[in-house]
C-alpha cells in the first residue's frame, strides 16, 4: 500500500523552483533550547536512515503563517505587515508548546505539537495583521488545515513507515516529549535549494503581553506613586516564564519598592534580565524584579 511507504519530501510545490524565497512566518530555537537538543537526541538513530535528511539545530522550526514570495511582496507591505504583527502579538503572552512524541509519515519524521491552542492563536492573529493590509480575502493560506508540528527529518526516497516506527521503538525514542518556551515569531525569507530550509531572518517580534501600570499597583506595594496611568510594564522582565506563563498579572512578591536602576545595577542583580528596549521598557527605571 502506498500509504505504508514514504515519498520524496522534495518535490517543487507550484510556484517553487531553484533559487526562490518566500516570506514565512516560523518559530525558531536556540541551539541549546529544549527543541534544539532534539536534533542532537536523534542524530544516530536517524543516520541509520539512508532515505532521510536529518534536519540541522539551526534549521528546526515550526512554521505558522505564509505570505508569499520575496519577489511578489513589496518591502513597504512587509514593514506593515510586521507592524501589525506587533500589535497583536503584544496582546499574546509567552507559552510552554509540548512537542512530540515523534511520528513518522509520508514525507517526515517529525514531533506533532500536543497543545496546539496557542500557535493557532498566533496563527489568527498573523492572518489578522496581513488581512489588515491586504484584505481579508487576500489572506494565503486561510482555511487550510493547521497541524504545528517540529520536522526533524526529511523524506528523500521510499522507505516502510512501520520499519521507521519499529527503528523509533527499538532505540526508545517514540515516546519522546519537550517542553519548550515561545516567546517570539520570526519573519523569515525562506529557501528550499539543495534538500534544505534555510532563512534569512527579517524580524523577530515578541509574544509580549503588556498591561498598563495602574493595573499592576493593587499587586505591587509601593509601585502606586511611581508609575502613572498609561505607562506599560512588560510581565516578560519579572520572571522566567515557567512562573507566569499563565498568569494575567504577577503575584505581589514579584515587584520591590520603585526606585532608580542604572544599567550596571541591572546586571549585578540579574545577568539574565533581557536587556531593556522600545516602548515596553519605559518603566524599567523605576521598578526592580525578583526571580525566584
Amino acid at each position: 500500500m502506498a500509504e505504508d511507504y514514504t515519498a520524496d519530501h522534495w518535490w517543487w510545490r507550484p510556484g517553487w523552483k531553484q533559487g526562490k524565497s518566500f516570506y514565512t512566518w516560523h518559530i525558531t530555537f536556540d541551539d541549546d533550547s529544549p527543541a534544539g537538543q532534539l536534533a542532537q537526541v536523534f542524530a544516530p538513530t536517524l543516520s541509520q536512515i539512508s532515505t532521510m535528511d536529518p534536519v540541522a539545530r539551526e534549521g528546526l522550526h515550526i512554521t505558522i503563517q505564509g505570505i508569499g514570495f520575496t519577489d511578489q511582496v513589496t518591502t513597504a507591505d512587509i514593514r506593515r505587515i510586521s507592524e501589525a504583527a506587533e500589535n497583536y502579538l503584544s496582546r499574546r503572552e509567552p507559552f510552554d508548546a509540548l512537542i512530540g512524541p515523534p511520528r513518522v509519515d509520508r514525507e517526515t519524521i517529525g514531533m506533532p505539537i500536543a497543545n496546539p491552542e496557542c500557535f493557532i492563536d498566533i496563527r489568527d492573529d498573523l492572518q489578522r495583521a496581513i488581512a489588515d493590509v491586504w484584505g481579508s480575502d487576500q489572506v494565503p493560506e486561510r482555511g487550510d488545515r493547521f497541524h504545528p508540528h517540529l520536522s526533524l527529518a526529511y523524506s528523500t526516497g521510499v522507505a516502510s513507515i512501520p520499519d521507521l516506527r519499529d527503528l523509533l521503538t527499538r532505540n526508545e525514542l517514540d515516546d519522546i516529549q519537550v517542553s519548550q518556551a515561545v516567546t517570539a515569531v520570526s519573519l523569515i525569507a525562506l529557501n528550499r535549494d539543495n534538500h534544505r530550509y534555510g532563512w534569512r531572518e527579517i524580524t523577530k517580534i515578541p509574544v509580549d503581553a503588556v498591561i498598563p501600570a495602574h493595573d499592576m499597583a493593587e499587586h505591587c506595594a509601593g509601585i502606586t506613586e511611581t508609575y502613572q496611568p498609561g505607562k506599560v510594564i512588560n510581565l516578560n522582565r519579572c520572571q522566567p516564564l515557567s512562573t507566569h506563563a499563565s498568569m494575567s498579572r504577577p503575584p505581589p512578591e514579584v515587584c520591590t519598592a520603585p526606585r532608580e536602576v542604572s544599567e550596571s545595577d541591572r546586571t549585578a542583580q540579574n545577568p539574565s534580565l533581557p536587556n531593556c528596549f522600545g516602548s515596553r521598557c519605559q518603566s524599567f527605571a523605576t521598578f526592580t524584579c525578583k526571580f525566584r
